[in-house]
């Protein structure tokens, strides 16, 4: 539930956003439990930023190079900063990043964040494509937004800046309130 937006289209927003974080020991032995049941990948998303906890590294290396799992994200990519990336993009078969709108405004409105994050988190999808790219990983970075009505005129710019970027996709997916959701 820890997350540091707090964007419009939230659905699991009747949870609250309380920080609780899985302990490693016990993740380490949930990896060890499903590599032995066959479990060939986990996505580390949902509800909460991933990439807030605290120990998400670990975590990631772990799975991959004791587990035999692949690892992947969704995540809103304000933490993933250059000593993550270098420190376990290598075991990442894929990130997808949040990011719903083509501009400061649009996406500080949307993600309900300050519009300065919009160039922070484009410095580290940058970062992470250049990573990938210089030390040949396969890793694939994609950028993925909610169509709403306050992003729709800004879709054509989050592509072209997806490009700009290095991105490998876009994802522009439709909008389904859940049911108990206050947005």
């Amino acid at each position: 539930g820890a997350c540091n937006h707090r964007c419009t289209f939230y659905a699991v927003d009747y949870i609250g956003y309380k920080s609780t974080f899985m302990d490693l020991d016990i993740y380490m032995r949930s990896i060890d439990s499903m590599k032995k049941k066959g479990c060939k990948s986990i996505m580390f998303a949902g509800e909460g930023e991933p990439l807030l906890h605290p120990d998400i590294a670990k975590m990631v290396n772990y799975t991959k190079e004791i587990g035999g799992i692949d690892t992947s994200f969704t995540t809103n990519a304000f933490k993933l900063n250059t000593s993550f990336v270098e420190e376990c993009m290598h075991n990442i078969s894929w990130i997808k990043i949040s990011f719903n709108g083509g501009d400061a405004k649009t996406y500080s409105k949307i993600h309900r964040t300050k519009e300065s994050d919009f160039d922070i988190v484009s410095s580290n999808i940058k970062n992470a494509v250049e990573y990938k790219k210089a030390n040949n990983l396969d890793t694939a970075v994609g950028l993925q937004s909610l169509l709403l009505p306050d992003n729709r005129d800004s879709m054509e710019d989050l592509c072209k800046h997806a490009k700009e970027l290095g991105a490998n996709y876009v994802v522009i997916k439709p909008y389904s309130q859940h049911k108990f959701s206050n947005t």
